[in-house]
């Protein structure tokens, strides 16, 4: 009732400019494969998430790798520490002697 009584007043609707600016401001990244107002290609759902996994996947990848590195130092720096706490008391026994 509402449209018909406004078109009586002279207002037109034209949905598909209202479709596009809807589209355009409120739907996600993913709204459908091949958007024909817009023309461009979006990723369906499904792929989005399998997107958002993989790029969890390659974060994790890349710290693990990161930790890893990080604790061969760790250990390497713990073995020139003890080693130098050897020859330290080693020196101090011969110095005492």
């Amino acid at each position: 009732e509402l449209e018909t009584h406004l078109e009586n007043l002279g207002y037109s609707f034209n949905y598909e400019k209202i479709d596009r600016v809807y589209r355009q401001a409120f739907s996600p990244p993913y709204y459908s494969k091949n958007d024909p107002i817009t023309e461009r290609e979006y990723l369906e759902p499904d792929a989005y998430f399998q997107l958002m996994e993989h790029d969890e996947m390659a974060q994790a990848r890349e710290s693990s790798s990161d930790a890893k590195t990080l604790a061969i130092w760790a250990i390497i720096i713990a073995g020139l520490l003890a080693f130098a706490s050897i020859v330290i008391q080693v020196a101090g026994f011969l110095v005492d002697s």
